[in-house]
């Protein structure tokens, strides 16, 4: 564990929680929508986006495992969400590095959320000439400098860049992440159903009348394999 002084320091302003927050969900599962809220809260979110260097540089980072470098960027932040902090194997670092954090894994139905990722490969690879098969548009989006996911994407699925692949690996993923939390009161799971109903606020610390905001929802991709 990396003992060295953060890369960033957060500036607060207002009135800021100490406690962090790790969305450890998968892309495609409201990520954007949690990050776009926690913000809206006056959190200091850090939060995937294909065309971000930041995520992008972490994203290679979580590739490397080379997670002391993500603590030391993550002490600037308050709230995380979306890739690396969902999808790799960061969050057992993450438990032990900050022991006052919380994590919360929202999980989608595994046709919908398909559905929903490969439209967003879809967008990173030209949605309008995009190829069938998803490590092709990989490929695209990591030579147009969007290196970062293709990278954690192709981790997450062991190589086997195929629906069938992507789905085996998120399911081993979440089951991966419940069990590493079984019975700690520091996590809590549930579906993207019940993060928009605001079931998730009062773990979060939050007033049980704050909106989900929708956000970023793709459209229909190409048949994939």
């Amino acid at each position: 564990m990396d003992t060295r002084q953060p890369m960033l320091r957060p500036t607060r302003k207002g009135t800021w929680h100490n406690m962090k927050i790790f969305n450890l969900s998968l892309p495609k599962t409201g990520t954007t929508s949690f990050g776009a809220m926690m913000r809206g809260l006056g959190h200091r979110v850090c939060d995937g986006n294909w065309k971000d260097h930041k995520t992008n540089f972490l994203m290679l980072a979580a590739h490397k495992q080379d997670f002391d470098l993500i603590d030391r960027v993550a002490h600037g932040f308050d709230v995380f969400s979306d890739a690396p902090f969902g999808g790799t194997q960061y969050y057992r670092q993450a438990a032990q590095t900050f022991p006052d954090a919380r994590f919360l894994l929202i999980k989608r139905d595994p046709e919908a959320w398909w559905t929903s990722f490969s439209g967003m490969l879809d967008a990173a690879a030209d949605q309008n000439n995009a190829p069938k098969d998803v490590e092709s548009k990989l490929n695209i989006a990591f030579d147009s400098g969007r290196y970062g996911y293709p990278l954690v994407a192709m981790d997450l699925c062991a190589g086997d860049a195929t629906k069938a692949g992507f789905l085996r690996a998120k399911a081993a993923y979440e089951a991966g992440v419940e069990a590493f939390f079984a019975d700690s009161d520091r996590f809590c799971a549930g579906t993207m159903d019940a993060f928009s109903s605001g079931a998730f606020n009062g773990f979060l610390g939050m007033d049980d009348a704050v909106d989900v905001p929708r956000l970023n929802r793709a459209k229909r991709p190409a048949q994939n394999q």
